[in-house]
C-alpha cells in the first residue's frame, strides 16, 4: 500500500506541473493468493472484473458509451468490456510480453502504440 501511495503522489505532482488535475483514485487491495489476511479473497473490483469502474461510474454518473478503458494488461481491456466500456491496449509496459499470445475471448477495440497514439483515437 506503501509504494502504492508514494506512486499515486508523484503521478499527482508530475500532472499538477502540466496542469492536469486528477479527481480520485480507484484501486482493488485484495489477490487471490498474494495478499494477507482480509484482503486475501477473490473480489468484484480486482480486474478483469469491473467493480472499480463500475464504481467510479455511479460516483461521476459517467456514460459508458462514451468512455474508454486504457491499459496495458489484456485484463485491463476485458475490465473495460466488462463495464461495456470501448477497451484499449497500449504496447508499453506489461503488453510488451503478452502482445504475441493475446487470450483468445479478449478483443480489444483498438491496439494503439502508446498513450499518446490511444489519446489521438479518442479526440479524432
Amino acid at each position: 500500500m506503501h509504494q502504492f501511495l508514494v506512486t499515486q503522489n508523484h503521478l499527482i505532482e508530475l500532472l499538477a506541473q502540466k496542469g492536469i488535475h486528477i479527481t480520485d483514485f480507484y484501486y482493488c487491495p485484495h489477490h487471490p493468493t498474494k495478499a494477507k489476511n482480509t484482503f486475501k479473497k477473490e473480489c468484484l473490483c480486482r480486474k478483469p472484473n469491473p467493480g472499480m469502474l463500475l464504481k467510479a461510474m455511479s460516483d461521476y454518473n459517467i456514460n459508458p458509451k462514451l468512455s474508454y478503458m486504457i491499459g496495458d494488461k489484456w485484463d485491463d481491456v476485458l475490465a473495460g468490456k466488462n463495464a461495456k466500456l470501448t477497451g484499449i491496449l497500449v504496447k508499453t509496459g506489461y503488453t510488451k510480453k503478452s502482445l504475441k499470445n493475446p487470450p483468445n475471448s479478449i478483443k480489444a477495440d483498438l491496439i494503439a502504440k502508446d498513450l499518446l497514439t490511444a489519446a489521438k483515437y479518442i479526440i479524432s
